[in-house]
């Protein structure tokens, strides 16, 4: 069986390692256990990763049905780990879920971002280079709707910079820091996926 090496491009946003872990644990506090730590994280993490390379998230504007129907984080595990979404709000929760891939240098090669905002960029020979290598380890979390030029004028599901931003704001802006700067998170990832 033979292997090749592909191209693979999409709108993201970006978290370093840390900013994820943080992330994670926010999102735990909120959703199932105020007092979380990062032995919960840890467990979450483990308990995904057994069953897939994604690690789910309930979007923000789903958790109001989610704590009722799922008291504990083992509880949510348990329904999503087999698939079992039956009733109406089942469905709705599956729907509003959004996923994280981490970028792993095993797996991928010549990672680089494309920040909105390059202000924090490197320079090189006096000129601000528009993107920076993606580190492993690496979280990515892919717009909703393809940002393919073709796609967007084809479906028009985002109009500006600033409604891609708000896709991701409403899918996990509570779980980020106030002063999160979204415009240096968000922008388009590239690298070489082995295949």
């Amino acid at each position: 069986m033979s292997g090749y090496w592909s191209a693979m491009t999409g709108t993201a946003l970006i978290l370093s390692p840390e900013e994820y872990d943080n992330m994670l644990l926010n999102y735990l506090k909120t959703a199932f256990k105020p007092d979380a730590n990062k032995k919960d994280a840890s467990h979450y993490m483990d308990s995904c990763e057994e069953f897939s390379d994604e690690v789910p998230v309930i979007k923000v504007s789903c958790l109001d049905v989610i704590k009722p129907l799922y008291s504990t984080m083992d509880a949510f595990l348990d329904k999503w780990q087999n698939n079992a979404y039956n009733s109406n709000d089942d469905i709705s929760i599956a729907k509003n879920l959004v996923y994280f891939n981490r970028y792993n240098t095993d797996e991928y090669s010549g990672g680089v971002f494309y920040p909105i905002d390059t202000s924090a960029n490197e320079e090189f020979n006096g000129q601000r280079i528009p993107y920076f290598d993606v580190a492993n380890d690496s979280e990515l979390m892919y717009t909703r709707f393809s940002t393919l030029s073709i796609d967007l004028l084809k479906d028009k599901h985002y109009t500006s910079n600033d409604d891609i931003i708000n896709e991701f704001k409403d899918a996990i802006g509570a779980y980020l820091p106030d002063d999160f700067d979204w415009e240096k998170h968000v922008g388009e990832f590239r690298c070489a996926a082995y295949a």
